[in-house]
């Protein structure tokens, strides 16, 4: 207020200065009356249930199978309880995929897939949409050049790997979560859908039998603490797939050689 202003009622020279309090009221009781209203209707919401292994919600209708009778016996699957019910086993699968990087945009560009008996079912590099980043082929040895010349376009390769997913009881991968994501993300971006599977965290529950307080597991820890040996490079899709196995195997009380038949 300027100096030499007077009060208009009563032509006071002193003057007393205060902020406004009133925004700040509207805004208080405005969040209490609806905090209030959120709390009343909150237990009146919908329940969803999820898997605790895979975080499929489950209160959803399960996709319908092409051949009714193809359909997996997944009963008894408790969540964790080791491996021995899924090792030496034609219908459990191991999936492993090699990809161009981490981020939401990140394609596969390397499938692998063996049953429990240890027979390699496929073993697929796959041409991206996007590229390949040089950082990402220091860790797998995979680029550009190779996938266009050895490679599919991923909708050959997902054709390819559906009829081995269909009618699998488990698909086990280690760090599960990191491959289904990257196989929903390729499938988006080449509009395909990923079909409902019974997904299995082989890392998580190989922490859970061994007593491991962890997050996370390297797959190079686990087979060292099992004593596998694979004649395969790291990050290798078929490789990765065949130390699954060993580790399952070890973490399961089997003893000898753990290998993948077949070549793909």
């Amino acid at each position: 207020m300027a100096d030499g202003a007077k009060c208009y009622r009563c032509n006071g020279t002193r003057m007393r200065i205060q902020r406004d309090k009133t925004a700040f009221h509207v805004i208080l009781w405005g969040g209490l009356f609806f905090f209030g209203v959120a709390w009343v209707i909150l237990p009146f919401l919908p329940k969803r249930t999820y898997c605790a292994a895979c975080g499929a919600m489950l209160d959803r209708k399960p996709q319908a199978y092409a051949n009714p009778s193809s359909r997996p016996d997944t009963s008894n699957f408790g969540y964790p309880d080791g491996f021995q019910k899924f090792v030496n086993r034609a219908d459990v699968l191991i999936l492993d995929v090699e990809t161009t990087g981490f981020s939401e945009n990140s394609e596969v560009i390397q499938i692998g897939v063996i049953d429990t008996q240890g027979k390699a079912l496929m073993d697929r590099l796959c041409v991206p949409l996007g590229r390949i980043p040089a950082d990402a082929t220091k860790i797998h040895g995979i680029d550009r050049k190779r996938v266009k010349r050895e490679g599919l376009p991923f909708p050959d390769a997902f054709a390819e790997l559906l009829p081995i997913l269909e009618g699998a009881a488990a698909v086990w991968a280690w760090n599960m979560p990191f491959d289904r994501r990257l196989l929903r993300q390729s499938c988006e971006r080449n509009g395909l859908s990923l079909p409902r599977l019974h997904w299995r965290c082989a890392m998580r529950e190989y922490a859970e039998v061994r007593g491991l307080d962890r997050k996370y597991v390297k797959l190079s820890l686990a087979t060292d603490r099992e004593g596998v040996e694979v004649d395969a490079s790291a990050h290798n899709a078929l490789g990765d797939c065949a130390r699954v196995l060993g580790v399952m195997l070890g973490a399961s009380g089997f003893k000898g050689e753990k290998t993948v038949e077949g070549d793909v």
